[in-house]
């Protein structure tokens, strides 16, 4: 009847055979055993990055007063000052000296060593008392900023600049075509061009989350509010001991955030810990924040492991 109905329509959307084994147990595990956890997105490293441009005047790479203010280097030094002072955040600091793609290739590639050079210099200046290794590396004509800018503009012509881009990879062919189209040219000197014309300095950050034995000291402290919805539900899936320690988890999780991941994987602890109706609750809800496939594939489960064939069916 609808059971059989129900148990075939099942089978069809997830390719599972459905058969009501010897017991009631086996079949709570079995239904368990079959729902989706859904990930968390705990990093033990994550990267932050900040930059600045220092610009400099055509052929040139001396960089002036006027050059340092607008590159902002005081925010600069701000965020690597702050990073100092947390024992979680390892900076590496870089300095990619470029040239705009206007001139002879060798002459650019000279010229972009030298910018790289005297961006290293003005930054070792802003950040002697930080004790940090700044690399320095020149990266010739900057073909690739060329074309991200060209993209963002205005420039009416810039359909044609991109086709030329997409053209020639040889820089002389590329430079010598775009020239040639005099009106888009000027256009190119007024507003990309300059842009390119810089030492790009960059603080690329990784900050240390916290140790598996720093989230169990504080879940097992009940200090839950120090931990964030992601700890929580990584603690929850790679270091709980057992369902139990699972449900009790993220049962917290659950109460701090309207998060259907928890909802779901709250569901699939309390089922493995044998309360499928509590299960059932915690799936309903996470099907009200989230309508996808796949906890409506779970929703189905807990329905079937409670006896609702009718509602699983729905």
């Amino acid at each position: 009847g609808d059971d059989e109905a129900a148990k075939k329509a099942i089978e069809r959307a997830f390719g599972v055979t459905i058969d009501y084994g010897v017991n009631t147990l086996q079949n709570d595990i079995y239904y368990a055993a079959m729902m989706d956890r859904r990930a968390n997105n705990y990093k033990k490293v994550t990267t932050e990055v900040s930059k600045a441009d220092i610009l400099y005047a055509i052929n040139s790479s001396v960089v002036t007063k006027k050059a340092k203010k607008n590159a902002d280097l005081d925010a600069f030094k701000a965020n690597v000052d702050a990073n100092l002072k947390n024992d979680r955040a390892s900076q590496n600091i870089a300095v990619k000296g470029y040239a705009s793609p206007d001139g002879p290739e060798k002459f650019n590639d000279k010229l972009s060593e030298a910018r790289s050079n005297t961006g290293k210099k003005t930054v070792a200046e802003l950040l002697k008392d930080a004790g940090l290794n700044i690399d320095a590396a020149a990266y010739g004509e900057d073909w690739e900023g060329f074309k991200e800018l060209v993209e963002k503009s205005d420039i009416k012509d810039k359909a044609l600049i991109l086709q030329v881009l997409s053209l020639y990879s040889n820089s002389a062919q590329r430079e010598s075509e775009i020239k040639n189209m005099a009106s888009v040219f000027n256009e190119l000197k007024s507003d990309v061009l300059p842009k390119l014309r810089r030492s790009k300095v960059v603080n690329s950050t990784d900050l240390m989350g916290k140790t598996d034995a720093e989230i169990m000291e504080l879940v097992n402290a009940k200090k839950y509010g120090e931990l964030s919805n992601e700890e929580l539900l990584y603690a929850a899936e790679s270091l709980a001991n057992g369902a139990e320690e699972q449900v009790a988890i993220l049962t917290v999780a659950s109460k701090k955030f309207n998060d259907a991941r928890v909802y779901n994987n709250l569901g699939i602890a309390q089922a493995k810990a044998g309360d499928k109706a509590a299960a059932l609750k915690s799936f309903e809800k996470a099907a009200k924040t989230d309508s996808s496939s796949e906890i409506n594939k779970t929703l189905i489960l807990a329905n079937l492991a409670n006896g609702n064939t009718a509602e699983a069916k729905k």
